[in-house]
């Protein structure tokens, strides 16, 4: 059974395992970081738990996925129905209430996960609604456009977000229109945004091979070094330089540091909210 649970920093240091999986979402709203893997409180113990964990400087959320006996007669069903389970549900516990994969990744780390994990977590990734369901022609026309440059693709996001809320009735407020000038004045920098065209693509729907291809262009060592770099930049850019005091919850390093010590190391220790500020 999916639970979600409330984890310090501490309490993470102290549980010993690895991230089989991470993808980052490049959200205008503040960058995410998700991970999903296993852990456990004392090596010396059969069972471990799966867990999922996504981290924004604003605060995340934790869930344990479910419990896996190694030495269990059932060991692989228990593992594969705990997945399907995760990935499959309309939505994960709390409030509000959103699915383990809520829209389509930025870029997914693999780490060093043996291959034929990593040909599972492909498997379920393809069972996620929100894959199945999104706008394939948009998201090869932006793979396409853009490639490496994940800051000039998210002004054009932005720009789309923009235009379907100035179309939204309830935005026809005074309230909605602050909102709308507000977003504005953010974004308008940004040429991407600025210069943004309706009806660039063509809407598809999702086709499996092409989802594929997708895949391994966003695990390639390449994309994932750029898209990266950019991610630490834009968590630290959106916690520091917006202009209004942001009430901070998880520090970059606090990303960093976990997912090394969880075996999956996205940046070197080097890279501080301090030295990417300073670049």
């Amino acid at each position: 059974m999916i639970r979600e649970v409330d984890r310090s920093k501490t309490d993470w240091s102290q549980l010993k395992g690895q991230v089989w999986l991470a993808w980052t979402v490049f959200n205008p709203m503040g960058p995410t970081l998700n991970c999903i893997g296993a852990c456990r409180d004392d090596q010396s113990k059969n069972v471990y738990e799966i867990f999922y964990r996504w981290m924004h400087m604003l605060g995340g959320r934790s869930y344990v996925l479910g419990r896996v006996d190694e030495n269990g007669t059932s060991t692989k069903e228990t593992f594969l129905k705990c997945m399907l389970d995760a990935f499959e549900a309309p939505a994960l516990p709390g409030t509000p209430a959103h699915p383990l994969v809520s829209c389509v990744p930025s870029c997914v780390s693999l780490g060093q996960t043996p291959h034929e994990q990593t040909l599972l977590l492909l498997d379920m990734f393809k069972r996620a609604q929100e894959i199945r369901s999104t706008d394939w022609g948009r998201q090869r026309y932006l793979l396409m456009k853009y490639k490496l440059d994940l800051f000039a693709r998210a002004g054009e996001e932005a720009r789309e977000g923009y235009e379907a809320a100035r179309r939204n009735p309830e935005s026809q407020t005074a309230q909605g229109a602050q909102f709308l000038a507000l977003q504005w004045a953010r974004f308008e920098g940004i040429p991407s945004f600025q210069n943004w065209e309706p009806n660039a693509y063509q809407s598809g729907a999702y086709v499996e091979h092409e989802f594929e291809e997708w895949w391994e262009a966003v695990t390639s060592k390449t994309y994932l070094e750029a898209a990266l770099a950019q991610f630490a930049h834009a968590w630290v850019g959106a916690a520091h330089t917006s202009g209004t005091p942001m009430p901070i919850v998880e520090h970059f390093e606090e990303a960093r540091d976990f997912m090394a010590h969880m075996n999956h190391p996205l940046w070197p220790n080097e890279w501080t909210t301090q030295s990417l500020l300073s670049e």
